[in-house]
């Protein structure tokens, strides 16, 4: 059986190994590309790529929190209409819902966009965690 604080290690490290591959391209797309040749460039968005990075743990572990309470609060019902699909093309937004993915797409997607959410505002939401765990334990 595993120590709380090996799996508190092992969780953080699976968290950083998340949030890796996105840091990385977010690094390279900070650089400058010349025709011929790639020109390595270290500016103040890099670092704070690199401070989201280093909060991500945090960030997540807030988000994933903020998550489960708020879905064991207001559980969400299946819906039991189809949704008009003449309204959303009226609104202009696309006709691919994410029902027509596959289940691996489906699982996939959002968990991408939640994490590049979480990395990005990772700053925000670790002084918003901190200040309302503060709060509420007062």
């Amino acid at each position: 059986m595993r120590s709380v604080k090996t799996q508190s290690l092992s969780a953080v490290m699976q968290s950083y190994l998340k949030a890796l591959p996105l840091a990385g391209v977010l690094l390279l797309l900070n650089c400058q590309f010349v025709v011929g040749h790639f020109v390595w460039n270290w500016s103040p968005l890099s670092w704070y790529c690199l401070l989201c990075y280093g909060l991500f743990p945090l960030a997540d572990r807030h988000v994933h929190r903020l998550t489960t309470r708020l879905l064991a609060r207001h559980p969400v019902a299946p819906p039991t209409a189809p949704r008009p699909r003449a309204a959303i093309y009226a609104a202009g937004l696309p006709l691919m819902p994410l029902e027509d993915y596959d289940p691996h797409q489906v699982r996939f997607l959002p968990a991408l966009g939640r994490v590049s959410l979480t990395l990005l505002l990772a700053p925000a939401i670790v002084l918003i965690g901190s200040v309302s765990h503060r709060h509420n334990s007062l």
